[in-house]
């Protein structure tokens, strides 16, 4: 077994990992990663590794074993979208190859690791982000979320920071109408009936999120 900060060190000076003729073992390149996680910035080793491909089975799995040691480190990894982007990637090509594809559907997927069926949704949510259906996005990552409750911080992250599912800001406009139907209502008893009648119209129904939100 390396050392793991003899291991990072040679990474980081640019070795090749796996070594070529030295075949390991799954359990091994994952025990690996998880002893790099305690030397510093993973997310730089999985930067430092090759673009993710079926052909070099053994690459394939030492990033895979670098990224789901970096996602064990979730708090304190600055990439965070990165990181998960690079585990779509990682599941997008792990899996076919190494599951049969009558198994890679949802109602059989529960034969699949916990991880790896989280992988698996992750997967058709940013395929559906990325054709613009965010809606299905955020839907998909809760369903994996589902079958994988540990990745709870990876998709509060990811609802939160996909741009995609953003409010955007309110226009000038619409805060200056915000701010004129705040001052007819302030300078009314609540049952005035001019309050009712306000609060009835569609000029209000345009602000009503926002002046809600202020009074929560």
């Amino acid at each position: 077994m390396f050392p793991p900060e003899a291991l990072d060190h040679a990474i980081r000076r640019g070795v090749r990992f796996p070594l070529k003729g030295r075949m390991l073992n799954i359990e091994i390149m994952d025990l690996l990663a998880a002893g790099l996680a305690g030397c510093g910035d993973i997310f730089e080793l999985i930067s430092l590794t090759g673009a993710v491909s079926a052909e070099n089975t053994q690459e394939l799995c030492w990033s895979r074993g670098l990224v789901f040691a970096a996602m064990q480190e979730w708090e304190d990894v600055e990439q965070k979208m990165a990181l998960a982007r690079r585990f779509v990637e990682v599941e997008r090509v792990f899996l076919p190859l190494c599951y049969a594809g009558e198994v890679l559907r949802e109602e059989r997927i529960f034969v699949l690791p916990p991880m790896h069926r989280f992988g698996w949704y992750c997967v058709q949510a940013f395929d559906a982000l990325d054709s613009g259906d965010a809606p299905s996005y955020a839907q998909l990552l809760r369903t994996g979320l589902a079958s994988c409750a540990a990745m709870m911080p990876m998709v509060e992250f990811l609802t939160k920071n996909t741009p995609e599912l953003q409010t955007p800001p309110p226009s000038p406009e619409l805060l200056a109408l915000a701010e004129k139907v705040r001052t007819v209502l302030a300078a009314c008893p609540a049952d005035d009936p001019a309050v009712t009648a306000l609060k009835a119209s569609p000029a209000y129904r345009k602000v009503a999120h926002l002046i809600e939100r202020d009074e929560i």
